[in-house]
């Protein structure tokens, strides 16, 4: 059983990234409309906003392609709280 966070990298190298940058799916930041950066496992790190419709369409995307690389029976969602090392916004830029 693998273990999922609720936070992505923030990586230009990374697919979810991308993908989940072009559906604009990520929570924003309050004081301005762009991706609320956060700190976890990965480093930098943004998050899925499940409010937006689209969203758990993306998640679950996301969830078949992992799953036609490594199979598996059960998922364990780790941090879905949100976790966030840092306070807030991680960057005022």
């Amino acid at each position: 059983m693998p273990i999922v966070d609720a936070g992505f990298a923030k990586r230009s190298d990374y697919d979810s990234y991308n993908s989940g940058t072009e559906k604009d799916i990520w929570i924003k930041a309050p004081e301005k409309n762009e991706s609320a950066v956060g700190q976890v496992w990965p480093g930098d790190a943004v998050f899925p906003d499940f409010f937006k419709n689209e969203t758990m369409a993306w998640f679950s995307d996301q969830l078949d392609t992992f799953w036609s690389t490594i199979q598996f029976d059960g998922l364990w969602m780790d941090m879905n709280e949100v976790a966030n090392f840092c306070t807030g916004s991680c960057y005022d830029d």
